[in-house]
């Protein structure tokens, strides 16, 4: 007995689940590491419980897939995704919570199902936001969290913005785009109203093969905003050029290739810094677009964090 009680104790109000029959259940959009759900309403048990780490904490917002299984089991797909949560955590020394939605696809180049489910998830997103303000302004020393969103978890945070416009004051460190699956032309429109609060981060990664096999239902012309932001760039943003490959999870250190600029950018924005793109960068290719450089030491600290 002196073992089953603790357990209890911690299981009382969250629900366990094993990693591998991992389904999406849109009664507990959030997820930690040790795939412990929780309910919107317990956002702040969820916050309570990364905070513990006393680490910087990351909001994830995962893409296309069958989630929340992939982001948290333990063996990557044939693509090479996957687990990103806990690589988030042992490669940035970050503490995740994910926000999870329904983003299985009917098939590997399926986009109509993921998006179909937008419109929910962007509610269930703009609960969470309404909810992390209030548990800032009962934790006042608490330091903002980074938020991530990466792929078609992009489209999220556009249809959240869409809908409800983007709060007055700033809730997040560093808002970063990673592998932008939302389409590049008027993005600026929806971002604009982010940057102007937020200090917004979107890399760029022409070769992205997931993204270069996403163009159906697309409008004419447009292209996924991490492949090719289009010559309208969203004010007071920070557009990265992260380097030339077909990786599509680019915060993955080992996809860098030994390229330690790209390593130090992710490092700063995840932790909730300021990364320094004028010494990151080979060129300023616009005033607010940057290229990193690519020289590669596969030594360099970074790669061995935390």
């Amino acid at each position: 007995m002196r073992y089953l009680l603790p357990f209890l104790l911690v299981t009382c109000c969250r629900a366990a689940h094993s990693e591998s029959g991992l389904k999406f259940d849109a009664s507990t959009p959030l997820y930690t590491r040790d795939a412990h759900a929780y309910a919107v309403k317990d956002l702040s048990l969820a916050l309570d419980a990364v905070r513990k780490a006393g680490k910087p904490i990351v909001l994830f917002i995962h893409g296309r897939g069958n989630e929340p299984g992939k982001s948290l089991r333990a063996k990557k797909s044939i693509l090479g995704l996957g687990s990103a949560v806990s690589m988030l955590e042992n490669q940035y020394g970050t503490a995740v919570l994910m926000f999870n939605w329904d983003s299985k696809a009917a098939s590997m180049n399926d986009r109509s199902r993921p998006l179909g489910n937008m419109a929910a998830a962007a509610e269930e997103l703009h609960a969470v936001i309404l909810d992390l303000q209030s548990y800032y302004s009962k934790n006042p020393s608490m330091k903002p969290v980074v938020l991530l969103a990466h792929s078609m978890g992009t489209i999220v945070i556009q249809r959240y913005v869409e809908k409800y416009g983007w709060p007055a004051g700033r809730i997040f460190a560093n808002v970063l785009f990673t592998s932008a699956d939302a389409d590049n032309l008027e993005h600026a429109r929806w971002v604009e109203q982010i940057s102007a609060i937020e200090r917004v981060y979107i890399t760029i990664n022409a070769r992205d093969k997931i993204l270069n096999g996403s163009s159906n239902l697309r409008p004419s012309g447009n292209k996924a905003l991490g492949l090719d932001p289009g010559q309208q760039l969203a004010a007071d943003s920070f557009y990265v050029e992260v380097y030339q490959t077909g990786a599509h999870e680019i915060f993955n250190t080992g996809t860098m290739k030994g390229r330690p600029a790209v390593c130090h950018f992710f490092r700063d924005v995840l932790t909730g810094e300021t990364p320094d793109l004028g010494a990151l960068s080979a060129k300023t290719v616009a005033n607010n677009r940057y290229q990193l450089l690519s020289g590669k030491a596969k030594k360099d600290l970074c790669f061995g964090m935390p």
